[in-house]
């Protein structure tokens, strides 16, 4: 075997050997933050746990939007104008009050996405409003 043909061959095997330490090296990238994503998710869901206290100050703020949305005789919603309303309007925001306050005592330091989502799971999104534009 000529010189030529030597170098040529130690060249592929040490070409050989960085591809697949690079190959190993990026494998074992991927699987990090595979376990990283995986911790992650799990560390999410857990920071939405709920506690009895949470749970009554939701079934109490749905009895506010019960009364709230209760229809007359002839199927009409509260006016803004009806005198039981600033009531109701006070105690469901006393309600998502102690729900904030609560939900910072379960989860001390929460991130910005958190914070975003903190009435998530206190309120329902409204389904069926009629919006009337004057």
């Amino acid at each position: 075997m000529s010189e030529t043909a030597r170098e040529c061959m130690k060249r592929s095997r040490h070409i050989a050997g960085s591809l697949q330490h690079c190959i190993s090296q990026g494998l074992a990238v991927v699987a990090l933050i595979t376990l990283m994503l995986t911790f992650a998710r799990a560390g999410n869901q857990a920071s939405r746990r709920s506690t009895p206290r949470l749970e009554q100050l939701k079934a109490e703020h749905l009895r506010i939007l019960e009364q709230l949305n209760q229809r007359d005789g002839r199927g009409n919603v509260m006016e803004l104008d009806d005198p039981r309303i600033p009531a109701l309007l006070k105690k469901g925001w006393g309600l998502a009050g102690a729900w904030a306050a609560e939900y910072l005592e379960i989860h001390p330091g929460p991130s910005r996405r958190e914070l975003k989502v903190l009435f998530k799971d206190f309120a329902p999104k409204p389904q069926g409003l009629q919006v009337q534009v004057w």
